[in-house]
């Protein structure tokens, strides 16, 4: 082998194995939590005021300037 040479070996599933052994599982319900956290809150304030600013019987000054920037 000539120097600086990397000898390479085929592990084959070891990698998902130690990967699956991990605290991969804790990690996702980190995530999951954070998402439910960030995310659902957002898109229902989002589709309140969508509807809100979109609701024909409620007259508020500028809404109509308001739309345009949307």
């Amino acid at each position: 082998m000539p120097n600086g040479a990397i000898c390479l070996s085929f592990i084959g599933l070891e990698n998902y194995a130690e990967l699956l052994r991990s605290d991969m599982i804790g990690y996702a319900g980190n995530t999951l939590i954070l998402w439910l956290i960030g995310f659902v809150p957002q898109i229902v304030i989002a589709l309140l005021l969508a509807n809100w600013f979109t609701d024909i019987r409620i007259k508020i000054r500028g809404m109509q300037v308001f739309k345009i920037k949307i």
